[in-house]
């Protein structure tokens, strides 16, 4: 087998499931770097440590999930509207242990990880967006994930019949099908995020720095502790995991979409400029609030001049010279790719 480079203590601890998430995110790198055949062995290895090792039965489920669940689907009247829950990580702890192997060692194929849970071992899928830009996931309730880069994901090939559990180290959109009797989970490092179904951005360093969840539809209710505070679309929640307490909900101020008939009294010149920049400079000339979705290529250079034309001339200018589409909602501007 390949020369391992840690000590047997944090191979144990691997095997054990005891590892810091670093540590364990080491591990897998390195894994994914040996050969079929080493993999191989390395599951072997794993396997006799299974066979002498006492098991506990595990239930799989979170502490506090159970709770706030109720809390989710208490009213059939409310609960199209609660969509998302976030709770502290000190309350959070998935337990398990098992055989751990890879297959498709590509470099943005998943590594498989088998681990047993409740006396039953389930397949685990692990990907790490080695890319330099966003990796698309599909995941198996046909919810999708864009994955940044850097940023890696768990979560298992086939999700429980009541629940959709997922581990995430670094930042990532999320957009959940929704399914009322089964919750969409995200665990990082500090928080854990439940949904029923909406779409958000979580951001968990891989140095375990502040943590934050912004979401983009539904509304959103963060728990830490005894306490909750709500978020509706645009917001956005901080929680410091070496504090362990939330430091600041930025509530966003949504205004309806004023007429946008009117040109501005200077010109605006844009050569080249990436479409992220021109839309700051819009929304902050036009007082308005355009927002770029996460399917449009943010650096497609833009070259007008504003001059005598009115925002709505502006956006069909911008589509003319890119593969996007713009929507007029009543609190928001959406450009979003073109089919």
């Amino acid at each position: 087998m390949k020369t391992d480079p840690f000590s047997a203590e944090i191979i144990q601890g691997f095997f054990e499931g005891q590892l810091s998430e670093k540590q364990h995110q080491e591990i897998l790198t390195w894994l994914s770097s040996l050969t079929e055949q080493q993999q191989q062995e390395f599951m072997e290895k794993h396997q006799n440590f299974l066979e002498s090792t006492p098991m506990d039965p595990l239930t799989g489920e979170l502490p506090g999930f159970q709770v706030i669940e109720k809390e989710i689907l208490r009213s059939g009247k409310n609960r199209q509207k609660f969509r998302l829950w976030s709770l502290s990580a000190a309350a959070v702890l998935l337990l398990c242990s098992g055989l751990w192997f890879l297959s498709n060692t590509g470099k943005q194929s998943p590594v498989v990880l088998v681990v047993r849970q409740a006396g039953a071992q389930v397949r685990m899928l692990h990907i790490r967006n080695e890319q330099a830009q966003i990796q698309h996931v599909v995941l198996p309730d046909s919810s999708t994930v864009n994955l940044y880069p850097g940023a890696s994901l768990e979560y298992p090939e086939n999700f429980h019949p009541a629940k959709r559990e997922l581990k995430l180290s670094g930042k990532a959109f999320f957009k959940v099908r929704h399914q009322v009797h089964r919750p969409f989970s995200v665990k990082t490092a500090a928080i854990t995020t439940v949904v029923l179904g909406t779409s958000f951005w979580i951001d968990a360093p891989l140095n375990l720095g502040t943590v934050s969840v912004k979401v983009k539809t539904g509304k959103v209710g963060v728990v830490h502790r005894q306490q909750t505070l709500f978020l509706l679309p645009l917001d956005q929640a901080t929680f410091n995991p070496v504090k362990g307490t939330l430091l600041s909900v930025k509530r966003a101020v949504v205004k309806p979409v004023k007429a946008i008939g009117q040109p501005l009294s200077e010109a605006l010149v844009f050569n080249g400029t990436p479409l992220e920049q021109v839309v700051k400079v819009l929304n902050e000339s036009f007082k308005q609030h355009i927002v770029l979705q996460e399917n449009v290529n943010a650096q497609f250079p833009i070259s007008l001049n504003t001059r005598g034309k009115t925002l709505k001339e502006i956006l069909e200018e911008i589509k003319s010279q890119t593969p996007v589409k713009y929507e007029i909602t009543r609190h928001q501007i959406n450009i979003s790719k073109q089919e």
